[in-house]
């Protein structure tokens, strides 16, 4: 067995990676997202695993898939040593076609060598929601915004993301007697389906009528070329199957997914025509930098400085980003400079959110009247006024004393739910420290402060 820690088997991985491999990367399914306990989840997910290798062996004569790899993905190292354990009870300790990693991007989102794949499995719930699970989130932030208006004109064979909606995530939630047979039929249905499609056949659900096969047995190239390849910036496409515990078929993300990338993505197309935009919109940019006024200020003055190199978040900046973020600052401060030369009174604050909404790092400079009729609620106010929004300075600082902000595994620096916690927390003026019930409430108060009364 492929074990996460060890470096037993390079010499098999580098043989894997220079032949003709069909790779699954699949997550731990149900122990994050279905909130099913691990130690319930891994000796089923074993069984299951160990069944599908030993009925698909290296040397057999009846083996018609050719070779292919299980890669297992979890970013919580306790979940993967209870892979270990369980697997180490099975014959399968010598077994080079399973790997367990808790990484599977560059901190690009290229893909680590060696575990490039078209055939990824993303975890869901019975809304099929394509970025209900991190990483599926992480797998979608890494194809970019054309996922879908791409889909058919690059690639007529695209590769393959098979959609899983994890037990215990259902419209009615069950028993855990019931979650790991569910469970088991969901590692079953998704090897199933994995086979159909190495095979160039098309995947039958149950209970529905076989369909021809795939005319082609081509290998499809797909949207993980794209990460294959480091380029981020490269069209790309893919094919979708939507998998229940007994079923898959073809799926779309649909207009209410597409609004949501238009919306993530918004800020990237500052990036690529800074010249095309009015003085409304675009306050100044050079080769280095954008800077824009905020199309929903939530003050009288409200900038974003974003960088024109491509970082999604603010979690992957690392030390080799100090400089860019230095340069940010240095942006901020010249706006701040000009904006006091038109009103001294203004006050000014410079930082990120935590938990940002938008694709492509920026920094908030916003004025600290907090007078205007685009803040409506609560959330709006304390994403500015509370520990969900930090001064650069501080990320400097954390930068020059870690070297990254990003945790470890791929999980994000920022406690989510702490943070999002933050956002509904009772709004206080940020000012004079006064608790305020109501927005009404909130702006006349602030309007005194604005008019020293």
């Amino acid at each position: 067995m492929h074990s996460f820690s060890s470096s037993d088997h390079k010499k098999q991985r580098r043989k894997l990676n220079k032949e003709n491999i069909a790779r699954l990367v699949f997550p731990s399914l149900s122990t994050g997202l279905g909130k099913v306990p691990v130690g319930e989840a891994v000796p089923v997910a074993c069984d299951v695993i160990n069944a599908f290798l030993s009925k698909h062996k290296i040397n057999d004569d009846d083996n018609d898939i050719g070779s292919f790899e299980l890669i297992l993905y979890d970013p919580d190292l306790n979940v993967l040593k209870a892979y270990e354990t369980q697997l180490s009870q099975h014959d399968k300790i010598k077994e080079t076609r399973l790997r367990l990693v808790n990484e599977l991007f560059t901190d690009n989102m290229s893909f680590i060598s060696g575990l490039e794949s078209r055939y990824i499995v993303c975890e869901t719930t019975w809304r099929l929601k394509p970025d209900a699970h991190h990483f599926s989130k992480k797998i979608l932030e890494a194809i970019g915004p054309e996922l879908d208006s791409e889909i058919k004109k690059t690639y007529s064979k695209p590769g393959i993301l098979i959609y899983v909606v994890s037990p215990n995530m259902s419209s009615t939630p069950v028993s855990i007697t019931e979650s790991k047979k569910l469970l088991n039929d969901a590692y079953r249905t998704m090897f199933d389906a994995f086979l159909c499609i190495i095979r160039g056949q098309k995947y039958t659900p149950k209970g529905q009528k076989e369909e021809s096969k795939i005319e082609s047995k081509e290998k499809p190239k797909s949207a993980f070329d794209v990460l294959m390849q480091g380029s981020r910036n490269s069209s790309s496409s893919i094919s979708k199957s939507s998998l229940t515990t007994a079923t898959a078929s073809t799926a779309s993300f649909g207009k209410k997914a597409n609004k949501g990338f238009q919306w993530q993505n918004a800020l990237l197309e500052y990036l690529e025509k800074p010249e095309k935009y009015s003085n409304d919109e675009m306050y100044h940019y050079d080769d280095e930098f954008v800077i824009v006024w905020d199309k929903f200020p939530k003050a009288k003055k409200h900038f974003l400085v974003i960088p024109r190199r491509r970082i999604n978040f603010i979690d992957e900046l690392t030390s080799d980003d100090l400089q860019l973020v230095q340069k940010m600052k240095e942006k901020g401060e010249w706006v701040i400079e000009r904006m006091k030369q038109e009103n001294p009174k203004l006050q000014f604050r410079m930082g990120f959110h935590t938990i940002p909404s938008m694709k492509q790092l920026h920094m908030h400079v916003v004025s600290q009247d907090f007078i205007s009729p685009k803040l409506k609620n609560k959330k709006h106010w304390n994403s500015f006024t509370t520990g969900f929004f930090k001064d650069t300075d501080e990320i400097l600082k954390t930068l020059q004393e870690n070297g990254k902000l990003q945790a470890r595994f791929l999980q994000f620096f920022f406690d989510k739910d702490f943070y999002e916690g933050l956002l509904k927390a009772p709004m206080k003026c940020h000012l004079c420290g006064k608790k305020m019930n109501t927005i009404p409430e909130l702006k006349d108060h602030l309007l005194k402060h604005w008019n020293n009364e």
